[in-house]
């Protein structure tokens, strides 16, 4: 039986506008809807906002994982395999980046020019350094060079010239200095001159030298 009087007017209010039940719920209700909705915003806010991490990781499809780490000193980034050796460690600091490598090869190449350039450079191989060059070799050195090798040294080329611009030629042997020649010359040049590579061949061709 439909209803009427006042009790039709209440129903059809209520089915028109459905926050009109409020009353039903009772100030708790509404109070605790508000108070997700605000909740809700908040946790939007902070995850568009960047608010940095002290430590992260990511395993790629590849089975490589990668760790960042926040430091006081320095921040690190390691790259480990799949099996977990570490292939890669970057350690950014106030001094800037180190690098260190820890897999069985590392392979640097430059289709054009690779430049190396510090106050200070060491090359340390605990076994066997091997330097090649498909053309020319040129040292330029403002300070003294010195030697030292514990072993044999071999000196092998197509023709070999020495030359001192300064003073004087010294060998010295705690056994025998063997000389051997098809003609072994001494002051064959009675005005000798430097060779034409030097770095004074200029200077005594324009009558400065030394």
């Amino acid at each position: 039986m439909p209803p009427s009087g006042a009790n039709h007017t209440a129903a059809a209010h209520t089915a028109a506008n459905p926050t009109a039940s409020a009353p039903l719920e009772g100030a708790g209700a509404r109070a605790a809807r508000g108070a997700d909705s605000s909740f809700d915003l908040v946790v939007d806010l902070a995850a568009a906002v960047d608010l940095g991490v002290d430590r992260e990781s990511v395993t790629l499809s590849s089975g490589r994982r990668y760790e960042l780490e926040a430091g006081d000193c320095a921040d690190r980034l390691v790259v480990r395999s799949r099996s977990g050796q570490v292939l890669l460690r970057l350690e950014v600091g106030e001094r800037g980046p180190v690098l260190s490598f820890d897999s069985a090869e590392v392979e640097l190449r430059a289709r054009d020019r690779l430049k190396l350039s510090a106050p200070e450079l060491t090359l340390r191989a605990d076994d066997k350094l091997t330097v090649e060059c498909g053309g020319d070799v040129e040292e330029r050195i403002a300070g003294d060079h010195h030697t030292c090798v514990q072993g044999d040294e071999r000196l092998e080329a197509g023709s070999v010239q020495l030359q001192a611009n300064d003073d004087d030629v010294k060998v010295r042997a705690v056994n025998t200095i063997a000389l051997d020649g098809e003609h072994i010359g001494l002051n064959d040049e009675p005005c000798p001159t430097p060779f034409d590579w030097s770095a004074i061949a200029d200077e005594h061709a324009d009558g400065g030298a030394r």
